[in-house]
């Protein structure tokens, strides 16, 4: 009878320590179970990342094949005309005209592809110096004026009659400027309003551009700059552009130390786009030697006289277009040129 009961609580105990065992690896189970399920959820969510990166790539393919086409098919047909003869001369005036207008649309796509390429691999560096930023804002609205009188919108600005100094690039921060006010301005219908104001505020400058155009709808505002967003991307939409712009617009302000937002009360009440800069001591800025490269959106001023009379230039370039166009301008001041591969 002894050793039975010995024999009953032994099994007993065994059976109670597989039970805590089986209880013990079924939690195990149940922890492999949930974390499977949450493996299966970030691999979901990754899954509808790649397939939204997908769609924006697609959609982004498709807008750049459209804005590169429209100006190179009106480059292409305004040259055929040029080359078949028959124009009279104010006609080719027409021509030529429209040949260098599109063909400035289409740096300026390129100028964004490649800006946005220097900021995705951290190469895009300003060179900083002193800069009155109220001239920068007043020059930039001169290269908008012909765009924003062709449609009769009227442009008001308030900038401070001391100037607005600060240190920064020059050139980025025209840059920052032009693109919004050309923004404004194609977004505006005819006989709207641009307004851009200019305003130092402590230790800051403050750029406020608003308009009276189509306005933002309110759930695309805080996606107004990320790169390749569009609120309309359809290569249908009745404004052009690559989604770019504004993505180089953060970058850039960024890059100074400042802010840039945008509001709106929806679609048709207009825009405000607010960019602050800080104001930093002159003690802080490096001198600093720039290349200023002109871009496509800038008017083309007419080229000092050259007086090359004399001088012998051998050009040498593996391009043969490349090749010919510097010919043609250095023999255009009086320079004898040779030309090589």
């Amino acid at each position: 009878m002894v050793w039975l009961v010995g024999r009953w609580r032994a099994a007993e105990r065994e059976l109670r320590g597989q039970a805590q065992e089986l209880h013990a690896r079924g939690q195990e189970l149940r922890a492999q179970a949930d974390e499977l399920r949450a493996q299966a959820g970030r691999l979901q969510a990754l899954h509808t990342e790649a397939e939204r990166i997908n769609r924006v790539k697609d959609e982004f393919l498709a807008t750049l094949s459209h804005e590169l086409r429209t100006p190179l098919n009106a480059i292409v047909g305004w040259a055929h005309l040029l080359v078949s003869g028959g124009l009279d001369a104010q006609r080719q005036t027409t021509a030529a005209e429209t040949i260098l207008r599109n063909a400035h649309a289409q740096t300026r796509l390129v100028d964004d592809l490649l800006d946005v390429s220097r900021i995705i691999n951290g190469k895009l560096l300003l060179p900083l110096s002193h800069v009155d930023l109220a001239t920068v804002v007043a020059a930039a609205i001169e290269l908008v004026r012909n765009a924003a009188d062709a449609k009769e919108i009227e442009l008001r600005s308030s900038l401070p009659p001391g100037g607005a100094v600060m240190v920064g690039d020059a050139e980025r921060l025209r840059q920052v400027v032009w693109n919004l006010l050309s923004n404004a301005v194609k977004f505006t219908k005819k006989r709207g309003r641009v307004e851009i104001r200019l305003e130092r505020m402590d230790s800051q400058l403050e750029l406020t551009v608003s308009d009276t155009g189509v306005g933002i709808d309110p759930e695309f505002v805080s996606h107004m700059f990320e790169r390749f967003s569009q609120a309309d991307s359809s290569t249908t939409r009745p404004h052009g552009g690559l989604g770019l712009g504004l993505a180089v617009v953060r970058h850039l302000v960024e890059l100074h130390g400042g802010t840039v937002s945008a509001a709106s009360q929806g679609l048709g009440h207009g825009a405000t786009f607010r960019v602050t800069l800080p104001v930093r001591a002159t003690a802080e800025a490096p001198t600093a030697v720039r290349v200023v490269e002109r871009r496509g959106d800038e008017s083309a001023g007419s080229p000092a006289p050259l007086a090359l009379h004399g001088l012998r230039v051998l050009v040498v370039d593996d391009e043969a277009d490349a090749r010919e166009l510097v010919k043609a301008v250095l023999t255009r001041y009086g320079a004898a040129v040779k030309v090589a591969a």
